[in-house]
């Protein structure tokens, strides 16, 4: 990937396309202080009671660039006239509408003011919080719901056994699967308030790496789940000390790698299921920005 030249994302152009398309879902990225190149004077930090002045705008143009690859997905292996398609879309806009108040109860604990920051239990902290500041309810539902088809916490709803307990991927939701992908796709750097951040659509190998992975999130490869003997799901704090009735077990690392690329696999399964794809993954990022050419939204002069 070193050599390779990564092809960019005009930001600006669809942030001005989803704020015609999809206004309500633009007002809940502003609500959760993640809106795309929008600086904030700084909020307070519902954790510790401290005034916090990071830039978060970052996550909106993520947001954004999210939502435009699992639109040009949906267009490719739904159909274009899908219905699922709007829905799809509004959702992956939304993912991270909700990351300000993760990154905040990050800095909670790392202060002695929170147990955790990423467990189910954690992220349900949002909704009392909105509550309190007198958030409507339908865009509090907005916000509780976003992003529970991303990330770690969501890996064990896309895998399942199969009758010779195996594992495979869960194709129960395609809409699920595309906007999960299209968040392992998107690669949008961390930038200072002011700077645009160059948002390119990449394999999930390659944004892992990108991302600076291993030391921004230590836990996921330390932590995942297997499945016991009756094929029930187990979630392990620590894989090199798995018990030995555990099987499939592997971290939430490895996970997040075969998942996209299972979704990748069954993705092109769809257009067509007689092929079969070596490299599922490069596939789907070709074509997600050959797409993102022809629709003309590439930015300029990078």
């Amino acid at each position: 990937m070193s050599n390779e030249v990564l092809t960019h994302v005009d930001i600006q152009k669809s942030i001005a396309n989803f704020e015609t398309a999809y206004p309500i879902e633009m007002s809940v990225l502003r609500l959760g202080g993640v809106y795309p190149r929008e600086i904030n004077a700084g909020t307070v930090n519902p954790y510790t009671d401290e005034t916090d002045t990071e830039y978060f705008g970052n996550i909106g143009e993520h947001c954004v660039g999210v939502a435009e690859c699992a639109d040009i997905l949906t267009e490719q292996f739904l159909g274009a006239d899908n219905p699922l398609r709007k829905q799809t879309v509004s959702r992956a806009l939304v993912h991270d509408a909700g990351k300000r108040f993760e990154i905040m109860r990050k800095k909670a604990v790392k202060t002695g003011k929170a147990d955790d920051a990423y467990s189910p239990k954690a992220y349900e902290t949002i909704q009392p919080i909105l509550e309190k500041a007198g958030v409507t309810n339908d865009v509090i539902g907005y916000m509780t719901r976003a992003g529970q088809e991303t990330g770690h916490i969501s890996l064990p709803r896309f895998v399942t056994l199969t009758n010779d307990s195996q594992p495979a991927v869960n194709t129960d939701s395609v809409p699920d699967m595309i906007v999960h992908l299209a968040d392992d796709m998107t690669f949008t750097p961390i930038v200072s308030a002011g700077e645009s951040a160059e948002t390119s659509y990449v394999t999930i190998e390659e944004r892992m790496k990108l991302s600076d992975f291993p030391n921004r999130y230590p836990f996921l490869y330390k932590e995942g789940f297997g499945f016991d003997r009756d094929g029930k799901l187990v979630m392990v704090k620590d894989v090199s000390q798995t018990m030995s009735d555990l099987r499939h077990v592997r971290t939430y690392a490895d996970w997040q790698v075969w998942v996209a690329n299972e979704i990748c696999r069954h993705l092109v399964s769809l257009a067509d299921s007689q092929t079969y794809i070596e490299k599922p993954g490069e596939y789907i990022k070709t074509l997600v920005n050959t797409r993102l050419r022809q629709r003309n939204i590439v930015a300029q002069d990078q």
